[in-house]
């Protein structure tokens, strides 16, 4: 039996947001934002970097990240 991995273009998802795919070209090759990059997403948005990590715990990809904050 042979197991797929589907990855998840992020540009897909946000084709249609100049915002979301001007967030998507700060990652790197596998999706993800650098920590810097997301504390400035979260400072933009008045969400606590603290709530995040919570919900969250450290993942910075842009999908999930940007599907916090409501995109």
């Amino acid at each position: 039996m042979t197991n797929y991995q589907i990855v998840q273009d992020p540009m897909e998802c946000y084709s249609d947001s100049e915002y979301c795919n001007s967030v998507v070209e700060c990652t790197d090759s596998e999706g993800n934002l650098s920590e810097a990059n997301v504390c400035k997403l979260l400072e933009d948005h008045s969400a606590s970097y603290h709530e995040f990590i919570e919900d969250n715990g450290v993942d910075y990809h842009v999908n999930t990240v940007l599907s916090w904050l409501g995109y």
